[in-house]
């Protein structure tokens, strides 16, 4: 594994691109490294850690939407929504363990980055189509957003475009999901199967 720069905050993910750019140095950006086992190993100089960027910053229930830094985890944002009877609707799927890595170590960036979400994909959709905004630093050392609040503004085409990337090309700092009400989408399927539908 290469050397690692631990980033804090923006700023710090900004200098270290900022400072690789002006040394030639190619960085891999990486949360907690739990899908390291997916695909080719990386091929760079330094690792960019951003599991110190973590923690949910937006949380609104009753609006469906869910702000959270890039290394927050998997866990803890699901621990969150299921106290408010709600989830993640592409019930992301925790690579860890069968990648030979801890249980838990997933990140909400990781899910997005890699776009691999869990058995209900066919019925939800993938976690792209959940996915509302990103805060980013560019490959030029540039912070730049692309977000919307809700499903209904269409301002969709950098995040979804955005996963399947692995984190390539940018360093992501945050991001905004939505998420589904377990309660309504328990209401809905047993009024289908009672016929009311």
């Amino acid at each position: 594994m290469s050397d690692a720069l631990k980033a804090r905050d923006a700023k710090d993910v900004e200098d270290a691109v900022r400072w690789a750019l002006a040394e030639g140095k190619t960085l891999e950006v990486a949360g907690r490294g739990s899908k390291r086992g997916l695909g080719r190993p990386s091929q760079t100089d330094l690792t960019l850690d951003l599991s110190g960027l973590s923690g949910v910053t937006l949380y609104e229930p009753e609006e469906l939407v869910l702000s959270a830094k890039a290394g927050t985890p998997l866990a803890e944002i699901e621990h969150l929504v299921e106290s408010k009877h709600q989830q993640l609707a592409f019930e992301p799927m925790d690579y860890g363990p069968i990648l030979g890595g801890r249980f838990g170590a997933g990140t909400l960036g990781g899910a997005l980055a890699a776009n691999l979400s869990g058995p209900r994909r066919i019925k939800a959709g993938a976690a792209r189509d959940h996915f509302l905004g990103v805060s980013a630093v560019s490959g030029r050392a540039e912070t730049f957003k692309s977000t919307t609040h809700n499903f209904n503004q269409g301002v969709f085409k950098l995040p979804f475009v955005a996963c399947d990337t692995f984190g390539r090309g940018d360093g992501w700092l945050e991001f905004r999901v939505g998420i589904d009400d377990t309660e309504l989408w328990q209401s809905l399927r047993g009024n289908q199967e009672s016929g009311r539908f």
